[in-house]
């Protein structure tokens, strides 16, 4: 059986999840079969999970038991008994269950970690963010810089248009944004144009070439 730390922030949630009653249990589950019915992007997984689970700390730690998972790529059952034996190891409350109930709990991962909807949203979002660097936004300045001559009290001889590039970025696990900057002209934004139609059209591409499989993402 793997050996599974749980992060601190996680283990309130894990040991709440673990000690959660049948109906909450089924009406979770539920919830989380409902949303993940929908069309979403992988992005999405997030704020379905959210809206199925009010508790913010057993929907954190559902959020991280599944992405978990996902990388793993463990047997379900193989997970959860993984996931009881951490708890008991890392959480007090944890100690003090029954043979009963540390069987019961491993019911209840196996039954809220077995949705396959939700797994593949979060397996897609896994992969589309197993990168270094991940985008978050882009902005674009531009200034005008004068061109003086020797006789500075004449006025420029002349003006040039920069642009300058920003993108932001953070990296998986980390909520913590970087930024960098590009210098641009005229021909750089057209190449840059260039790169993203490409980009845009290898995209389209793809997705008429693999029709008959489900697209995840914008």
């Amino acid at each position: 059986m793997p050996t599974l730390e749980i992060p601190e922030r996680y283990v309130a949630g894990v040991c709440k999840i673990l000690r959660l009653d049948d109906k909450a249990v089924e009406e979770i589950r539920s919830s989380l079969e409902r949303e993940g019915q929908s069309d979403a992007a992988p992005n999405d997984v997030r704020s379905k999970m959210s809206r199925a689970v009010s508790d913010l700390e057993i929907m954190e730690a559902l959020l991280s038991l599944y992405a978990v998972k996902s990388s793993r790529e463990l047997p379900t059952e193989e997970f959860a008994v993984a996931v009881c034996a951490a708890a008991e190891r890392q959480a007090s409350d944890c100690r003090k269950l029954t043979p009963d109930e540390q069987t019961r709990s491993k019911g209840i991962l196996i039954k809220l970690l077995n949705i396959d909807s939700i797994g593949t949203l979060t397996k897609a979002f896994d992969l589309q963010t197993s990168d270094e660097r991940i985008f978050c936004e882009a902005r674009i300045f531009t200034d005008l810089r004068p061109v003086f001559g020797p006789d500075i009290p004449q006025g420029p001889k002349g003006l040039v248009i920069i642009h300058h590039l920003k993108l932001s970025y953070h990296q998986p696990g980390t909520n913590r944004r970087w930024n960098f900057y590009v210098s641009l002209d005229a021909e750089d934004l057209a190449a840059l144009h260039k790169v993203i139609e490409r980009a845009e059209q290898k995209a389209g591409a793809l997705r008429s070439s693999v029709s008959k499989t489900p697209y995840m993402g914008y």
